[in-house]
């Protein structure tokens, strides 16, 4: 401690109102953000990065150059110092420039660089943690608009966490807020993973009309799944049809997967899947999908293949899972397993498909996702 204080002593005004400034971020951050979080209109972003380097050469900021970008971070030990010169305004700026951060990174994670887009969130994940609770407390705007930037995430990665958030954030905005269609549809969609399709259908109703077609097509992604859960086969591919139309709109490549996903599960379930097949086989060829976009084709052309051509719909379902999961598609890469053992169990595979439902039903229970924790034990 005495030597954290005397290295403080040995700092310039600059570098002392950086070193409280650092105390905002919760774990190692690159250059990027560092200067992204901390730069003010008019701010030199030359002299933030000179002075880091000052700070790292005074031990009080812990660098870690063997990792491409390196990151930066402030040690437990100097963090209590840094909080007592950090300027008031350096939380807001924090959260600004996370919600850009997560903003780019949704977009990304709805085309080919899908990769880079959830490499992005899960690195800064913490700061975005960091941010909606900051935001919750004092700016509400904001947090619903971070809560739209992580909704497609969090869903499609089977990570709990921002509808937490989402739901905490609910119980503290006025009814009438312009954008609490953001929440409300990530609310929907984490209520119909939880089987509560009331609810779900509640929240997505309030979702619609949202001017963001993000929170728009979230909230009919959630009717076209609840009314496919429960057998509206009609309902669903309504509902799809429309997010179809607005993907095609508003060139939302994640939109148009969705509703054509939509449409072609409702066909199968419905006793049309050569219809399904001409609906998937039209529209794969037309566009350049994000991975887990193409997975989810994928899986719906496996799943209109699945009685008359099992060991076609095998090798779909292991495509779907192979484009998925190395870009971190947690949720189609689950439900591609569940119908990959079960088509295995189907024809004869039961060992193997035994172990394999076993360990989707640990990672489903896991992730609270009952609906399809139940289809799993079905």
């Amino acid at each position: 401690t005495d030597l954290i204080a005397w290295s403080e002593e040995l700092l310039d005004e600059h570098e002392r109102q950086l070193f409280g400034d650092l105390s905002v971020f919760s774990g190692p951050v690159t250059i990027e953000d560092v200067v992204g979080a901390l730069t003010t209109p008019g701010a030199d972003r030359l002299r933030i990065i000179d002075g880091l380097t000052s700070l790292v050469d005074r031990s009080l900021v812990a660098a870690e150059l063997t990792t491409q970008p390196a990151t930066y971070r402030l040690l437990e030990t100097t963090k209590s110092h840094a909080r007592a010169h950090a300027a008031d305004r350096v939380h807001r700026r924090h959260a600004e420039w996370f919600l850009e951060v997560a903003d780019q990174a949704d977009r990304d994670l709805r085309t080919v660089r899908e990769q880079l887009g959830n490499d992005r969130l899960v690195a800064v994940f913490p700061e975005l943690r960091a941010a909606h609770a900051w935001a919750r407390e004092h700016d509400h705007d904001l947090a619903c608009r971070i809560t739209g930037a992580m909704s497609h995430f969090g869903h499609s990665r089977l990570r709990n966490e921002p509808a937490r958030w989402a739901a905490d954030l609910l119980a503290r905005l006025a009814p009438d807020h312009p954008l609490a269609g953001l929440v409300v549809a990530a609310l929907a969609g984490d209520a119909a993973n939880r089987s509560d399709y009331d609810a779900a259908t509640d929240l997505a109703q309030r979702a619609l009309g949202s001017p963001d077609l993000r929170a728009e097509v979230s909230a009919l992604e959630s009717l076209s799944d609840v009314a496919l859960y429960s057998g509206d086969l009609a309902a669903s591919e309504r509902f799809s049809k429309q997010i179809a139309a607005i993907g095609e709109s508003s060139d939302d490549l994640y939109a148009v997967m969705q509703g054509y996903v939509g449409q072609a599960l409702s066909r199968v379930y419905g006793g049309d899947p050569s219809g399904a097949l001409r609906l998937i086989d039209g529209v794969l060829g037309r566009h350049d999908f994000a991975p887990s976009d193409q997975a989810w084709l994928t899986y719906a052309r496996a799943e209109a293949l699945a009685d008359h051509d099992p060991a076609a719909a095998i090798a779909a379902y292991q495509g779907a899972i192979r484009l998925a999961e190395p870009v971190g598609g947690t949720f189609i890469a689950s439900v591609s397993r569940v119908s990959l053992a079960a088509t295995l169990a189907r024809h004869g595979e039961a060992a193997e498909a035994s172990d394999a439902f076993m360990s989707i039903l640990g990672a489903l229970q896991r992730h609270g996702n009952l609906t399809h924790a139940v289809t799993t034990l079905r």
